[in-house]
């Protein structure tokens, strides 16, 4: 398991998109989120999308690779 992303394995090209599709709900909430403060965009101000969108990634990777 990697320490610094806590996925586990390796992240491969072709697994991306699937974690993508996966997690669509999620991408997409977070880049509404980004898109509407564009202009003036704070740290953290997204912080509550970004943080559904990587949990959802970091589980649909675990669930791939059992």
């Amino acid at each position: 398991m990697s320490a610094r992303t806590g996925i586990p394995g390796r992240w491969t090209t072709r697994s991306i998109p699937r974690l993508l599709v996966e997690c669509r709900l999620q991408a997409a909430a977070y880049g509404r989120c980004v898109s509407a403060d564009a202009t003036e965009l704070r740290k953290g101000a997204c912080a509550r999308e970004f943080e559904a969108f990587k949990l959802c990634i970091t589980e649909a990777a675990r669930r791939s690779t059992r």
